[in-house]
């Protein structure tokens, strides 16, 4: 493994350190460890990360499609990917410098590891809003909060359905 640059980035409480490496693997290329810093007392839920990278024009990244962010399980985390800027300032080169915003989970008082890696497809983001208009209701759903409105009878929500604690489960008793 051969190290090129280590940068440090402060995000309001989080701290991100990425090292740019090279690591030969057959599936997918680890271009950069990215790991996020929480020193705050609370964990970091989804919390936005945004930073811009540099990247080798070996790397032969010509599309933001041939990146992906992974978890230290090695399971892909949605992202978003803009290229800044090619080698040679030529559309047909590589890019040189790509903008990079995902969500990252953080542990209160302590460090998530994430990866940049070359060869594996970025997936989709969750849509940050559902509504599913039924017969008889209209469901709104933002994943923390579900709230069913009635078509038939007048008052404010039918049904509120919350996730405070984060853990996927809404009380809906």
């Amino acid at each position: 493994m051969k190290l090129f640059r280590k940068k440090i980035i402060k995000l309001s409480g989080l701290t991100l350190l990425f090292s740019l490496v090279f690591v030969n693997q057959s599936f997918a290329e680890r271009i950069t460890t990215l790991n996020v810093e929480n020193r705050l007392s609370q964990p970091r839920l989804q919390e936005p990360v945004s930073f811009g990278l540099p990247l080798s024009e070996k790397l032969g990244i010509t599309q933001p499609d041939q990146l992906a962010i992974t978890d230290a399980d090695g399971q892909r985390i949605p992202a978003q990917f803009t290229p800044l800027a090619r080698w040679l300032q030529n559309p047909n080169k590589p890019v040189k410098w790509v903008l990079i915003d995902f969500l990252a989970n953080v542990p209160s008082s302590g460090k998530a590891a994430y990866y940049l890696v070359k060869g594996q497809k970025n997936p989709q983001p969750s849509p940050l809003i559902s509504v599913i208009n039924q017969e008889t209701s209209v469901a709104i759903d933002t994943g923390a909060v579900k709230v069913i409105l009635s078509k038939k009878r007048f008052s404010l929500f039918e049904q509120v359905l919350l996730d405070l604690d984060q853990d996927g489960k809404r009380n809906d008793n």
